[in-house]
């Protein structure tokens, strides 16, 4: 498949079993619109072959889980991978917050996983984005480690 898809589970029904995919384009998770419950993990998959997946989360949301590409740039929760087999180990969680446990591969592209709305993420990453600098992505990375007692 080609093109932008975007999903927005307002349930944990609602996330496909066999979890989200897309050959080329771009591809938004929003879910930011789940209930999350405190002690509660939602495990999610997404699957890209080229071009960019955005996932957003509540700040409140611990994201922990196995985030790889062949190449690209995977910004995940502030921290920041790229080049040839970037990926992103973000330590294990221990808190009793909210958890997402996400299983996200691209080939070539990028994945941002945030708790910015999707809209709010630009396409070219960091080293583009003129609206945040590397102190908004500390920023963000300090307050996932204080989310999940890293």
């Amino acid at each position: 498949s080609i093109g932008e898809r975007s999903y927005t589970p307002t349930t944990v029904a609602d996330i496909p079993e066999s979890g989200y995919e897309l050959g080329t384009g771009q591809l938004i998770v929003d879910l930011r619109q789940l209930p999350w419950t405190e002690g509660q993990t939602i495990p999610v998959e997404a699957d890209l072959g080229f071009g960019q997946l955005i996932v957003s989360v509540p700040s409140n949301v611990c994201i922990d889980g196995d985030v790889d590409a062949k190449g690209g740039e995977l910004i995940v929760a502030g921290q920041i991978s790229d080049g040839i087999g970037p990926e992103v180990d973000q330590g294990e969680p221990r808190t009793n917050a909210p958890q997402l446990d996400l299983d996200a591969d691209v080939q070539f592209g990028q994945v941002t996983v945030t708790d910015d709305p999707p809209e709010e993420v630009d396409d070219h990453g960091p080293g583009f984005d003129e609206e945040r600098d590397r102190d908004d992505y500390r920023a963000e990375a300090d307050s996932q480690r204080q989310v999940c007692g890293r």
